[in-house]
């Protein structure tokens, strides 16, 4: 294994995390809280990079989603399974557009949510657009979207899931890898998650959530990078698939999901040798 040095044991600052509540009129939520740009092992431990690093696979969305990729899932009903979306200079609305529902902007005021910044940004990134698929949009109108997660009529919310599942990547001549990626999440109750595959996508682990630390309406920062170290199981395989699974099915306060996840700059690579552990 490589050798990790503790840089820091202590320090850390607490703070309370007023949550904002959905309401059937409308949502209320002051200044959305921001996380600075950060890096997270599956640990939940920060890291710094320090060093040169080997990429073995990466992905940019140049092209939009690979056609060699699946996007989509079979959830069990009600579930509803949502579509990731690519978009780039050419689609409409274009990656200049960030969410697109009717709360994703900030302090819920015009113009909607700016998109990911990441390093090829201007060559297009992908998003789940949890909040634009519940209302489509318009205010107050909850569950009538094209993907709705919640009840129009305020029964039992339903739910949506989105998983973009990679094509195979072969992993086998590593034995220690980590996953890097620029993310840019937005959280009522949705959730990011990642899952791996050692065996061409018949099995996966069980998800990470990869952003942890994020409460009630708060957000990464707009530039967030993550690192993720793959599990040991998975590397040094030849069948290796991973999963961006947009989980929004949990409940809180009588709804599911909301708001947004973008991703861009996908890169498998060797762990460094010397990893700073924060």
């Amino acid at each position: 294994m490589k050798n990790i040095y503790i840089l820091l044991l202590s320090c850390f600052i607490s703070s309370n995390a007023i949550a904002q509540f959905l309401n059937l009129e409308e949502i209320q939520i002051e200044s959305q809280s921001v996380k600075k740009k950060s890096v997270y092992q599956n640990n939940n431990s920060l890291l710094n990079i320090s060093s040169p690093v080997d990429t073995i696979w990466q992905e940019d969305f140049s092209q939009g989603i690979p056609a060699s990729w699946n996007n989509g899932s079979t959830p069990i009903a009600p579930v509803i399974s949502a579509p990731w979306v690519y978009r780039g200079p050419n689609t409409s609305p274009n990656n200049a557009v960030g969410g697109e529902g009717a709360y994703s902007g900030i302090n819920n005021t015009p113009p909607t949510n700016l998109p990911i910044e990441s390093p090829s940004t201007d060559n297009g990134f992908v998003i789940f657009d949890s909040d634009y698929y519940d209302n489509g949009g318009v205010a107050g109108n909850f569950g009538v979207g094209p993907y709705p997660c919640n009840s129009s009529t305020g029964s039992t919310p339903t739910g949506h899931i989105g998983i973009l599942t990679t094509n195979s990547i072969d992993c086998s001549n590593y034995s220690d890898l980590s996953i890097v990626f620029n993310s840019y999440h937005r959280e009522y109750t949705g959730i990011a998650k990642i899952a791996f595959s050692a065996d061409g996508g018949i099995t996966f682990t069980e998800p990470i959530e990869v952003h942890p630390s994020l409460a009630v309406n708060e957000s990464t920062d707009i530039d967030h990078e993550v690192i993720l170290n793959i599990p040991d199981n998975i590397a040094g395989n030849s069948d290796v698939k991973i999963q961006f699974i947009y989980d929004g099915t949990i409940l809180y306060n009588g709804y599911n999901g909301y708001y947004f996840w973008m991703i861009d700059d996908i890169s498998i690579i060797e762990t460094p040798d010397h990893l700073v552990e924060f």
